[in-house]
């Protein structure tokens, strides 16, 4: 599985020279910025843009950009000047559900010609609440944690705020393989089809079937989740099941389940390279307003070992006690 930025380049129009950064212009340019992202004046920062950007992002590409930063991010409450690095001025943007760098090129005329915004991976990460509904393992067998853990090591989606928590999990073998022959159907993976079950009991809020299982190595970022299964909890915690095989979910919104009864079958729907499950706790059901809530297991046989309250982290090989 590959990691997916929550932001990501929008264009690098640079221009080839050795200018150093003349940081009153500069700062007045992302001063300007920020106002006009926050008012969602993005015909305004089109039209700040040198020629080579606004060939390179057109009205409707900007404001699709600027909409989808909006809608994960939120508006840019503090931003400050951090480096320069030739011709790029590099400012920390603290947006209202996370950290970013903003790294701005000024052509001679002060228009922007090069802009990226990207997420900041040295911000320090926010504490995450414990769960407070009782977890359990929802696969059978055992399962090795591909992404799992508190560090951007362990786990690259700490810096996404609903899924700060969130596991990968995948069937490994012998060789430490997570297929057999050359991996080239989702047949291939031992993870595909297994079953998948509900962690604690709920209702469900959100049931997504019909989207094509990934061929592996493709994935389809403009559905993330793919087939997904969101269950709210007594205490208004969500749990979120993604990556479900196409036509395997077998619940509806509204329903009520208990823990360990049948959702669907793992697949390779959506932001996925191979099949796998995701699962991950947020404090409410919108995915780009939501905050990650820290799941511990109740029980769990942890690389042999029986744990108890526990949170496994990458590399662990775990299963149901």
């Amino acid at each position: 599985m590959r990691p997916l930025l929550i932001a990501v380049l929008m264009s690098l129009c640079f221009l080839q020279t050795s200018a150093q950064v003349f940081r009153p212009a500069y700062d007045a340019a992302a001063d300007r910025l920020q106002r006009q992202y926050n008012a969602g004046a993005y015909d305004s920062i089109f039209l700040s843009f040198s020629p080579a950007m606004q060939r390179a992002l057109p009205p409707a590409a900007t404001a699709q950009f600027f909409d989808n930063l909006k809608a994960g991010a939120g508006n840019i409450s503090t931003q400050r000047f951090a480096s320069e690095r030739g011709p790029v001025a590099i400012y920390r943007a603290r947006f209202e559900r996370g950290a970013f760098f903003t790294e701005l090129v000024l052509a001679p005329d002060g228009r922007i010609a090069g802009l990226m915004i990207k997420p900041d991976t040295e911000a320090p990460l926010p504490e995450m609440p414990p769960n407070q509904t009782a977890m359990t393992f929802p696969l059978q067998g055992e399962w090795t944690v591909f992404w799992g853990g508190d560090t951007r090591e362990e786990n690259y989606h700490v810096t996404v705020p609903a899924q700060q928590g969130a596991f990968d999990l995948v069937i490994t073998g012998p060789n430490g393989r997570s297929f057999r022959s050359n991996g080239a159907r989702n047949e291939d993976f031992f993870a595909f089809g297994q079953p998948l079950l509900a962690p604690c009991d709920g209702e469900v809020v959100v049931a997504v079937d019909g989207i094509p299982d990934n061929r592996p190595g493709v994935m389809n970022a403009q559905v993330p989740l793919g087939n997904v299964v969101v269950l709210r909890t007594a205490a208004g915690e969500f749990a979120v099941l993604a990556h479900f095989r196409r036509g395997s979910v077998a619940v509806r919104p509204g329903q009520a389940v208990r823990a360990g009864e049948r959702l669907g079958a793992v697949g390779n729907s959506g932001n996925s390279s191979e099949p796998h499950l995701h699962f991950h706790l947020q404090d409410r059901v919108d995915l780009q307003t939501a905050q990650g809530i820290k799941c511990y297991f109740g029980e769990l046989r942890v690389n042999g070992a029986v744990r108890t309250r526990y949170s496994p982290v990458r590399g662990e090989r775990i299963s149901a006690q």
